[in-house]
């Protein structure tokens, strides 16, 4: 009867109606929003629900006819290992550092363990120059677009140089300047700002942290920041003062790819008893660690 047949046929849509859950992984919860939003609603396939989950992911619960649902489940996992390999790869390209930590936006500060390798490595640095240093915070800055323009840099200057990039870790202290309007900013270390010093306007970076403490930013009474940075010094030439400087100085008779008279790549020499390193261009350094300390004894 036409009840009977009613019924069969309500038995039917429901048996073919179906739910699935997909984990959609940290570094792609926000990115992959928009796009379980729009492959679902393509298909008419329901989004029941997204749930945070503790390691970072998110899982979402879909709903549908059975044909349709695994077809979009298919989809969304196929762009979520394609998205992966995408992500693998340009973290490949830009040869990430190995400190480095997943992050799901392009800037993010992490903090670095005090009793790690890490904390150490940096602690041990300070306290050559300064024995009584404590550090209070060590962060890593992990800023997407800051890295990558560097690492560009470094790939050209490794071209020019013949594969000579001479990287070093060095301090940098920002003055009254807050630091974090070089690690948040676009163009990092920018020697626009930079006031003009013994060998005229640029970036100056030191090899002792005491010499980059005259110079770091105070925080509170008695609490200051510095940055250690990489930096690519390059073919750096050894000079005294010179404060007229804007940018290195020529080689006398090296002539580049394009015809004109070759220039260092940095400015060293020596004051207070610290020998600086000075660029004049903002891609040839990057704050890879922002250090909150004080001068307080302290043992670890």
């Amino acid at each position: 009867d036409v009840q009977a047949a009613v019924e069969r046929f309500t038995k039917l849509i429901n048996d073919a109606v179906a739910q699935e859950i997909v984990i959609i992984p940290k570094s792609l919860t926000v990115v992959m929003r928009d796009n379980v939003s729009r492959i679902a609603h393509s298909s008419a396939i329901r989004v029941l629900s997204w749930k945070p989950l503790q390691d970072g992911s998110e899982e979402v619960a879909l709903e549908g006819i059975r044909q349709r649902l695994d077809q979009v489940v298919q989809v969304l996992q196929e762009e979520i290992i394609e998205r992966q390999k995408s992500a693998m790869m340009q973290a490949q390209s830009l040869d990430l550092p190995k400190e480095w930590e997943p992050q799901s936006s392009k800037l993010e500060l992490k903090s670095v363990q005090q009793h790690s390798e890490e904390f150490f490595r940096v602690f041990k640095r300070m306290k050559l120059s300064m024995p009584s240093v404590r550090i209070v915070k060590l962060e890593r800055v992990q800023n997407d677009w800051l890295w990558r323009k560097y690492v560009q840099h470094k790939e050209a200057m490794r071209e020019k140089n013949s594969g000579v990039v001479n990287e070093k870790d060095l301090f940098h202290g920002t003055s009254s300047a807050n630091p974090d309007k070089i690690y948040q900013s676009e163009d990092g270390f920018d020697m626009r700002y930079s006031n003009s010093g013994l060998w005229g306007q640029g970036c100056y970076f030191a090899e002792k942290a005491s010499y980059s403490d005259g110079y770091a930013y105070s925080v509170t009474s008695g609490m200051k920041q510095m940055f250690l940075a990489k930096v690519l010094t390059g073919d750096s030439v050894n000079m005294p003062s010179d404060k007229s400087l804007r940018m290195p100085p020529e080689k006398t008779g090296q002539r580049s790819i394009f015809g004109d008279t070759l220039k260092y790549d940095t400015v060293t020499g020596e004051t207070k008893g610290c020998r600086v390193y000075i660029t004049y261009h903002n891609d040839k350094a990057y704050p890879f660690y922002l250090i909150t300390y004080t001068r307080r004894p302290t043992y670890i």
